[in-house]
């Protein structure tokens, strides 16, 4: 990333010169995509630059707001087993000049055992000149197994997941998928480029965000629901990974709950 994209300020000239050139009605698109609650949402230029991301993607991805990702292509902020896939559809749509609708993602950025279905379109100037892609994204109820059925790690990502309020050590997910600790270690790191443990969490605080959506259990109770052990240190761990308190994350969404 230049120099010249080190400020808010310059992000911010960086992102309207690209509306610009989509079109003035696209500015009127990013706000409409920041108002929709379930729907993840991105732009990028012909060089993969992020230009914005809508508020529903900057809590998936946890940062603060698009201002931490705006200039930054997404192997910048993600994983690389994450990061693959989306610069590689990206990439096509751009060779292609084709729309990918339907897409189905497994690898999902905050771990959700739920893939995504997605659709990105390539963005073209009044001039019919490529200029970069859009993408639209949400999760899907219908998960199908089949991305984790092919690796070795199933059987203990299943366990992680039914069992999301415990915890659980590391020989007890070795020893579901009948492989030495050393070895089921090693080849979770290779395939999620994380630690067991730092997925674990991900998972608990996936739970504790839904639970913060669609109910009205208190933030205590969540906690002890999602395996924190006291409500203090779930504030913490959710403020660092998200940048905002569980009660402003639970106010942003409050339209949701029922």
């Amino acid at each position: 990333m230049s120099m010249s994209m080190n400020s808010r300020k310059s992000k911010l000239a960086f992102q309207q010169a690209f509306l610009k050139r989509a079109g003035q009605n696209f500015v009127h698109v990013k706000h409409m995509m920041d108002a929709l609650p379930n729907v993840g949402f991105y732009i990028k230029d012909i060089n993969d630059r992020i230009v914005t991301l809508n508020a529903r993607n900057c809590e998936i991805s946890a940062l603060k707001d698009e201002f931490d990702a705006i200039g930054k292509k997404s192997s910048d902020l993600f994983p690389e087993t994450i990061s693959r896939e989306c610069l590689a559809r990206d990439a096509m749509v751009r060779k292609t000049g084709k729309a990918v609708v339907g897409g189905v993602n497994y690898a999902t950025v905050d771990r959700s055992p739920k893939p995504t279905i997605y659709s990105v379109f390539p963005l073209h100037d009044e001039a019919g000149n490529l200029i970069g892609t859009m993408c639209g994204f949400y999760y899907t109820e219908k998960a199908d197994s089949s991305y984790i059925a092919r690796t070795k790690l199933q059987p203990a990502l299943e366990w992680l997941t039914q069992h999301t309020g415990e915890n659980t050590s590391l020989e007890k997910l070795a020893d579901l998928t009948h492989l030495s600790v050393t070895h089921f270690r090693r080849l979770f790191m290779e395939t999620f480029k994380e630690s067991p443990a730092k997925y674990a969490l991900r998972l608990r605080l996936n739970h504790a965000r839904e639970l913060l959506e669609t109910t009205d259990r208190t933030v205590a109770n969540i906690a002890l629901a999602a395996g924190f052990y006291d409500q203090s240190h779930f504030v913490k761990t959710f403020r660092s990974i998200y940048k905002i308190t569980p009660t402003a994350y639970r106010r942003r969404h409050a339209p949701q709950i029922t």
